[in-house]
């Protein structure tokens, strides 16, 4: 097996949590809000209700703010994170769990966070994912918490996705006996959700990359994808997928080079096939 990577916890992400966790309780950091006070009041309670886990209460109260006001760019993080969290998404207590090295290879590693889950779980990450990407869809052009942020949303949906297919009998965090990724049917791996896994993959590479320097965070996997996108372009350039964070946009072979990475007991797949990424290649 490749080498797994590691997930360095620093202050840049201490505070991402911070500015997460605390928004709403600081006047000077509201006082651009101010002039709305009813898109302002009901942010505050968002965020009191995010801090209590109440994620379908904090949904609701950003649903009835204005178009304008979601679009702030400070607003919107929250938003999302209100997504994430009801995707299962918990923002410091994965940065532990990723702390050091990882006990499996990385996509086992997440199903095992995201037992007993559904596809419902999945598609809160991924509206989560797409109220970062109204901020920008050029990682280049947000912050470095929007692009944490995004990396760590993209790793929970990848995880929910799987777990919610593979993991389906005992919820044990290990694929069932007889799961095929290759397979698409309602039993195994629906396309739909190979190309959720596909893009969560591409987002967390390319958001991590635009962290560059700026951040130690994540770099282990950012290195463990990055060799594992140049395997597979290796082994056949076609099911290279990597840079492309739109699900419609995969074409036959790019879908089939998911699923192959998913099963392999290689780079991060969950082992469902118990050999080499080259060896478990889908028909």
């Amino acid at each position: 097996m490749k080498p797994k990577g590691s997930f360095y916890i620093w202050p840049r992400l201490l505070l991402l949590i911070s500015l997460i966790t605390s928004l709403s309780c600081g006047q000077n950091i509201l006082s651009e809000f101010a002039k709305d006070d009813t898109d302002a009041a009901l942010f505050k309670a968002a965020r009191i209700h995010i801090n209590s886990s109440e994620w379908d209460d904090a949904i609701s109260k950003f649903s009835s703010m204005s178009a304008a006001y979601l679009a702030k760019r400070e607003v919107a993080v929250v938003y999302a994170s209100a997504y994430a969290g009801r995707c299962g998404l918990d923002l410091l207590a994965l940065a532990e769990s990723m702390a050091g090295t990882l006990p499996s290879l990385l996509f086992k590693f997440l199903m095992a966070q995201y037992k007993n889950v559904t596809t419902a779980n999945r598609d809160d990450c991924k509206t989560a994912e797409t109220i970062i990407k109204a901020i920008s869809a050029d990682a280049a052009l947000r912050t470095v918490d929007e692009n944490l942020l995004m990396a760590f949303l993209s790793f929970a949906k990848i995880g929910a996705t799987i777990s919610a297919h593979a993991d389906k009998a005992d919820f044990d965090g290990n694929p069932d006996g007889g799961w095929n990724a290759c397979t698409d049917d309602a039993a195994n791996f629906p396309e739909a959700s190979v190309r959720e896994v596909g893009t969560g993959l591409a987002l967390a590479l390319i958001s991590l990359g635009a962290v560059g320097g700026q951040s130690t965070i994540g770099s282990g996997q950012l290195t463990s994808l990055t060799d594992l996108c140049n395997d597979l372009s290796g082994i056949n350039p076609a099911l290279d997928f990597c840079s492309i964070t739109e699900a419609a946009t995969y074409d036959a072979n790019q879908v089939k080079g998911i699923r192959s990475i998913v099963q392999a007991n290689e780079w991060v797949g969950i082992g469902s096939c118990n050999n080499t990424l080259d060896n478990c290649l889908c028909p």
